[in-house]
């Protein structure tokens, strides 16, 4: 499966550039496989910091995708990349038993001098480059981890599996959450993007 660097799309524009553009009026959404900047006239999604994805007028985002971004993201209001953080590396961190870092087939590899992260099914996971581990969840991001996942490399697969911004969970509508429910287990929680798709239809048949 390709991995994408996320450079093809510089032209495009990346994040950190948005972020510093916007640092005084902007709002970013951060899941463990794409990030959302509101900027005032958009909504613009990128696979990760380095890859642009798409973009949405603002009267165009719907209410209740509003909503489910800020039940899936880790928010952030005013973001300035340039701004020192206030907290430390280890902050809303728990240890984790240590890995061989790959790129997921959802989700990121961040990597920078040795050390590794990698964002898969709503964690973060950070590896040091002196072989520990500790993760937190999605929503316990610091502005520590957000200027580190902005500076270091990454690599991706997302882009083989999810290639429109409307198949991301925010744009399920509640209206619709049923179809993704089996014996009262939301499949939601176990899969993703093409995968959730096959194992709703596998299922069901």
């Amino acid at each position: 499966m390709k991995e994408y660097s996320g450079y093809d799309t510089k032209i495009n524009g990346q994040l950190e550039e948005d972020l510093r553009r916007t640092k005084d009026a902007n709002t970013l959404y951060i899941s463990h496989y794409y990030f959302a900047l509101k900027d005032g006239q958009n909504l613009i999604f990128y696979y990760n910091p380095q890859h642009f994805w798409d973009k949405l007028p603002l009267e165009k985002v719907e209410d209740y995708v509003w909503e489910n971004l800020k039940q899936e993201c880790a928010i952030f209001i005013n973001f300035d990349p340039d701004k020192e953080t206030k907290s430390q590396a280890l902050e809303n961190k728990v240890t984790h038993s240590a890995f061989f870092p790959e790129t997921p087939r959802i989700g990121n590899h961040y990597s920078c001098l040795g050390s590794r992260i990698v964002s898969h099914h709503r964690h973060f996971y950070f590896l040091g480059n002196f072989g520990g581990c500790v993760k937190c969840g999605t929503k316990d991001l610091t502005d520590f981890d957000i200027s580190s996942l902005l500076s270091w490399a990454v690599m991706t697969k997302t882009p083989n599996l999810i290639k429109s911004v409307y198949n991301l969970d925010c744009f399920m509508n509640k209206k619709n959450e049923d179809k993704y429910i089996v014996d009262g287990e939301d499949l939601r929680n176990h899969f993703e993007g093409e995968d959730l798709e096959l194992a709703k239809k596998y299922i069901r048949s």
